[in-house]
């Protein structure tokens, strides 16, 4: 199980460069409830091998390539609005959100490579090093090759968006941010022009990356598994939401990633 080890945190806060507080950088988020945080078994409603490389090295995969079952994953539920997500410490992601009490109702299922693995200097697995609490929400810290990151996601206010927020520290080139083409009309990113599936954000810009996700805008779900399908048919009352084809985009030309507001 991956807990949060405190001498573990304290090393890899001590080895980061001195930055501005969130207050000073002007990227604080709505005070909100505390949040319920624990690691637990979630079922698997990821298809994307992808997504799942690093624990398909750890983990034998069954022989038909389905995973139904995610150990170690971190549940983080806000009572207030009630939006629940999945953060996985194997392969140091957002995995899944949902809202409500249940997970059925999904909102956001992980595709395609993690969101910083494009960006020079991310090789080999992830490290992770455990959580601490910033405003009352859960701060993940981790390594991506020679890249030290801090990651916090929180909803907002009225649960109309996700906030993801992202200090990376180390990296000499640009971060190439990748996202699902699919969330090209319903994300923003805070700095960046976004091409082909990428923001590109210049490096100095790195210490302060905010995407936020309009859930209101959500686009569907990519294809779920069969196993989690099947399961939550012979939940009572539960109504799978079905996966809906990536919009067309032409994405030919680069285009500025529109700022939050």
């Amino acid at each position: 199980m991956f807990r949060p080890f405190p001498l573990a945190i304290l090393l890899f806060v001590a080895a980061l460069p001195a930055t501005a507080s969130d207050a000073e950088q002007g990227t604080s988020a709505p005070a909100l409830p505390t949040p319920t945080v624990r690691q637990t078994t979630l079922p698997n409603p990821v298809a994307d091998p992808i997504v799942l490389v690093n624990r398909s090295q750890l983990t034998p995969v069954p022989k038909d390539g389905l995973v139904t079952l995610l150990p170690g994953v971190i549940e983080v539920r806000f009572p207030q609005p009630e939006i629940s997500f999945a953060w996985d410490p194997v392969e140091c992601r957002l995995l899944f959100v949902w809202k409500g009490k249940a997970i059925t109702d999904l909102v956001a299922v992980a595709e395609g490579p993690a969101p910083l693995s494009a960006t020079v200097g991310t090789f080999g697995a992830p490290q992770f090093f455990g959580y601490r609490f910033v405003n009352g929400v859960p701060e993940f810290l981790y390594r991506l090759g020679r890249l030290a990151v801090e990651e916090r996601i929180q909803p907002s206010a009225d649960g109309a968006t996700l906030i993801q927020h992202w200090r990376v520290h180390q990296s000499d080139f640009d971060v190439m941010l990748a996202l699902p083409e699919r969330w090209k009309e319903a994300a923003t990113c805070s700095e960046g022009t976004w091409k082909e599936g990428f923001i590109k954000i210049p490096k100095e810009k790195a210490g302060d990356l905010t995407l936020t996700w309009q859930l209101g805008k959500a686009p569907g779900l990519p294809p779920l598994p069969e196993p989690w399908l099947k399961a939550l048919a012979s939940l009572p009352g539960a109504s799978p939401k079905a996966p809906s084809p990536p919009a067309k985009t032409d994405s030919s030309a680069p285009e500025k990633a529109t700022p939050n507001q």
